[in-house]
């Protein structure tokens, strides 16, 4: 199977901390992959490498054959990102949310086709804060994938 993520000996430093120390992994197309581990172990931070958002102080990084932050703006067009929590506004409804994040994208997949695949088509209107806490990660899933 094709390699989607490969970090070889990365190492992440806040100061005199070093949160991640030698951290190899690979992770191919089409497999599932958790990052687990204690409060401060680094796994966000890894993350963050993966994205391009965060510099490893050491080793590499590579997702999708492209280097995070050297490609970062390739790279955005190929991944999507689902945090813990959205940030998004109380106020704002699924629909409009989608179509807001379609509009980053030169070819967005259909909002009302992602509401439709994570069964928020009758709650496309409903507010952020009226969702239950799964139809809000369903949304954030759908704002994950349609670019």
């Amino acid at each position: 199977m094709a390699t989607a993520v490969e970090v070889e000996n990365l190492c992440i430093r806040y100061g005199e901390l070093t949160a991640v120390d030698g951290l190899s992994l690979t992770a191919g197309f089409g497999e599932v992959t958790a990052v687990l581990g204690p409060n401060g172990a680094g796994k966000t931070s890894t993350i963050e490498c993966c994205e391009g958002y965060r510099r490893p102080a050491s080793g590499s990084v590579r997702v999708d054959g492209l280097d995070p932050v050297a490609d970062h703006q390739a790279l955005t067009e190929r991944i999507g990102v689902m945090l813990q929590g959205s940030g998004l506004p109380r106020h704002q409804r699924p629909r409009d949310v989608l179509v807001q994040f379609a509009g980053f994208y030169p070819n967005p997949l259909d909002p009302d086709e992602l509401l439709e695949q994570v069964s928020l088509t009758h709650r496309a209107r409903s507010t952020w804060s009226r969702l239950s806490g799964g139809e809000q990660q369903r949304l954030s899933l759908a704002l994950a994938l349609v670019g």
